[in-house]
Formats: C-alpha cells, structure tokens, sequence
C-alpha cells in the first residue's frame, strides 16, 4: 500500500467514525484528502470497498500482532493466549471500529454484513486452533464449540460489565477470568463427549487450499523484486526465504524470525510497505504450515 492511498483510506476511516458511513459520501472523502475522483476510483471501486479495505487493514495488523506475541514462546502459555485475544479490542479501540461495526450490523447492505461475517468466522477459526495448540488433542472435537462458548463469556461479561460500572474493564482481567471458565467447560466436554457443533471443520482453511496457494504465490513474487533490492539486508533476507521455502521441510521458526526482522525495517525504507506485506504472508504461510 502506497503512502498516497493509506491517507485516503486514514482520511475514509476517520470521516466515517466523524460521520457515519452511510452518512458519508465518496466526495466528503475527496474533499477531505485533497485529491480527485480518478485518484479515489484508481484505488477503490466504491465506498464499500474502501470500507473492506479499513476492516482488511486492521485484520491484518491484528494476525500480525498476535504472531509476535508468539515469537520464541510456548504456544499452550496461556498468557499468551489471553493477550493474543486482547489484541483484537485493543485494535478495535485504537481503530474506534466499533461504530462502523455497530453501522454495519443495522445496516441493509448485504455485502457489507457478509464481509463482517467472514472475519468473525475467521476469528473463531483462529481462536479453535489456538485451543487445540493450548489444550492438546484431547479438545479436537470440541475446539470449535469451545471458541464459541470463550468468546460469548467474553462478550456478554463486557456488555455486563457497561451497563452495571462507570469503569473501564481491566480486560486482561476479564480474558484470564474467561479462560479459567473455559479450563473447567474442557474437561467437562471431555468427560462426557457433549459437543453441540459434532464434526465441524473449517474445510477451506485447511491443507494446500486455494487461499495458501494465493498466500505462496504472492511470497514468491515479493521475493523476486527484493532480490533485486539495493538494500543488502533485504536481498540477503529474500535469497534466505526463497531456499527455506523450496525446501522439503521449511523451518517455520526460522521464517518467523525472518518476517520479524522485515516488519523492523525502518519506515523510512523506500521497500517498507512492501516488507511489512511480506511479513503478512510469511506469517500467514507459517501458520499454514502447522
């Protein structure tokens, strides 16, 4: 991403907290951001699209954030995993997404409430396999129902929680307080088999799908041009990633600490952005390699 259409999309997002995004029109954003329609339609082909293109964003910064959290820790570390789930109402309140969420679920716009479907479906998947990673096999069956039952804690202790206090919820609190419930409802749905969403998977995340294959394609093309870069540091990482990938067996640790030392490039780097999109992936292409 350009530094021309982040401000856009920063000049789209805090018009539509401003304003309402229904309420907003594509010439506020234009009037705004002090460009032309040609340049907003070059970039987005409506305003929904700009839109999915705020929520992607913060999608993306979100997976990014919580593979750090990870780095050279134990994945079953339940303190991660309660930070890990933090990350995402910290982005939301960072991003005030809330509004726009809450916009988008009265809304009547069908493409707009499929999209915020999509990422909470993603987010449950996330949260299934992270599960099974801090519970073990035992919980395979059960992950998903597990997820649901985590995060409905969650929710409805915060919507508690704002009607009945004045004060701001200490979340990592709450997430802790969540989890523990979450220790006891696991042995229990072991103990008896009980599981409300029998057999349930997660059929297009898994194994060499379409969307890994998009994820791989993407890598190797970043590669290409960095290993064209003048920056030493840059081409020697993409020489580096381009063997590990081609081997039998890559080595997601070692890929991992890659993406990190590319997501600390300076942003006064000229190939930044691009880096920071190549650490998504790597990230991406790890957690695919599980």
């Amino acid at each position: 991403m350009n530094e021309r259409k982040r401000q856009v999309i920063l000049t789209a997002q805090r018009l539509f907290i401003q304003k309402g995004f229904l309420s907003t029109s594509i010439q506020d954003i234009l009037d705004e951001a002090g460009i032309s329609k040609g340049t907003f339609y070059n970039y987005f082909s409506s305003k929904n699209e700009c839109l999915l293109a705020i929520l992607e964003n913060v999608r993306e910064k979100t997976f990014i954030r919580r593979q750090e959290l990870l780095i050279g820790r134990d994945p079953s570390d339940k303190e991660i995993l309660c930070r890990q789930i933090e990350v995402r109402f910290i982005m939301n309140r960072e991003n005030n997404l809330l509004p726009i969420y809450e916009e988008i679920y009265h809304s009547r716009d069908e493409s707009l409430r499929l999209f915020v479907k999509k990422h909470h479906y993603y987010e449950l998947y996330w949260l299934s396999e992270r599960i099974k990673e801090v519970y073990g096999s035992r919980v395979d069956k059960h992950a998903y129902d597990c997820a649901v039952m985590l995060f409905g804690i969650i929710q409805h202790f915060l919507q508690a929680w704002r009607i009945t206090s004045l004060e701001d919820v200490r979340l990592e609190d709450l997430i802790f307080f969540a989890i523990r419930r979450l220790d006891a409802l696991v042995d229990n749905v072991v103990e008896t088999g009980d599981c409300f969403f029998d057999g349930f998977t997660f059929p297009e995340e898994k194994g060499p799908s379409l969307y890994m294959s998009k994820v791989e394609s993407e890598i190797k093309e970043l590669l290409l041009k960095f290993e064209q870069s003048e920056d030493d540091h840059v081409r020697q990482y993409a020489e580096f990633l381009t063997e590990e990938i081609e081997r039998n067996q890559p080595r997601p640790s070692l890929i991992e600490s890659i993406a990190q030392s590319l997501r600390n490039l300076p942003n006064n780097n000229k190939e930044y952005d691009q880096a920071r999109k190549l650490a998504f992936l790597l990230s991406r292409y790890v957690e695919g390699c599980k």
